[in-house]
């Protein structure tokens, strides 16, 4: 393909990277980031998992950030591996300090996802 030995050439010769390979089927992209691939370029394939071709799997975004914090998990980088349980069903009473109880533990529960969402974010930007 005329278009992989292009990416190549300025991947490998140039310099120059990150590159966006794009085209108006998935076919196509898939196409590109197999040759690439095979040309040894690094490739993050970006889009949905069931449109991705099956030799693709392992390059597409979600399946590499997923790859990242199981090995970071692995080192033992990931120094919030307690996970908190879901707090269940809210209680009638706002007043009580079972709600309140509730209310703390649901609120660690949000911090602990918004922690998570910023890690996957930044080992997105990393890839």
């Amino acid at each position: 393909h005329t278009s992989v030995r292009i990416l190549t050439s300025w991947v490998k010769t140039m310099g120059y990277k990150p590159l966006l390979a794009t085209s108006e089927c998935n076919v196509a992209v898939d196409n590109i980031a197999e040759g690439l691939l095979e040309q040894g370029v690094k490739v993050v394939r970006v889009g949905r998992a069931e449109k991705v071709g099956k030799r693709l799997h392992d390059a597409t975004l979600v399946n590499l950030t997923k790859q990242r914090r199981e090995e970071e998990q692995a080192k033992g980088d990931d120094s919030d591996g307690d996970w908190i349980d879901e707090p269940g069903e809210e209680p009638a009473d706002w007043n009580s300090e079972e709600w309140h109880e509730w209310k703390k533990k649901r609120e660690a529960v949000h911090r602990k996802l918004a922690w998570h969402r910023k890690k996957d974010n930044f080992i997105k930007e990393r890839l």
